[in-house]
């Protein structure tokens, strides 16, 4: 298959075919956009099959894939607000797990969930930083669990997700020294370092059949 980093040094002619972008502009005119695939694509792994499976659903609800209407704002902010959710909740789960009461763990999903920042970034901006958020909280309540592969997982997870889950690195630091007996600690950051090269070896996978369909088509 062919490198996607190879592509930015070919020539314009080289590239396989650009497709169409159509999007709606904040006057309603519909603006018809062509885009190449002229350079890496950056987001980890398991990100692009949620992006790919995103897409997907786009092109099943709307053949022409036309961007900033309705339904192709709801499409591609779904998966950020599914994970505010999932976080909302796996705040709840840590506050109880320490012993927090009902309503102190209802009130932390309820303020996590309303907070105006995650709000504007899923449904306006559709980012993703709640991805990594909702599988960082959950990896968290794990650990207080001591399930510690399970806690690596989602750290994997995590990391495939969006590279800001290198962040929750120091936690794992802190569990390492704390935490006995280390062997454990060790077996869950083992499984982290497994569920991103598995996830990245897959994707790799499929980015060279894609790659080759284009460039033979």
């Amino acid at each position: 298959h062919r490198d996607l980093h190879s592509f930015p040094t070919r020539r314009s002619s080289d590239l396989p075919p650009p497709w169409p972008l159509r999007t709606v502009e904040s006057d309603g005119r519909t603006v018809d956009r062509r885009r190449a695939m002229a350079r890496p694509f950056n987001y980890p792994p398991i990100a692009a099959y949620v992006l790919w499976a995103t897409g997907e659903v786009h092109k099943a609800i709307s053949a022409d894939r036309v961007l900033n209407t309705l339904g192709a704002r709801t499409v591609y902010a779904l998966a950020s607000i599914v994970a505010s959710i999932v976080a909302a909740i796996g705040c709840r789960a840590v506050v109880l797990a320490a012993g927090g009461t009902v309503l102190a763990g209802s009130t932390a999903a309820a303020v996590v969930m309303l907070f105006p920042g995650l709000m504007v970034d899923d449904t306006l901006w559709s980012q993703t930083d709640s991805w990594v958020i909702a599988a960082g909280v959950w990896m968290v309540w794990a650990m207080m669990r001591g399930r510690w592969l399970t806690a690596g997982a989602l750290w994997g997870v995590a990391l495939g997700l969006k590279t800001q889950g290198v962040l929750l690195g120091p936690v794992w630091v802190f569990a390492l020294l704390a935490y006995r007996p280390r062997l454990r600690v060790l077996a869950g950051m083992m499984l982290a370092v497994t569920v991103l090269n598995a996830s990245a070896r897959s994707e790799e996978r499929r980015v060279g059949k894609e790659c080759s369909s284009r460039w033979s088509a």
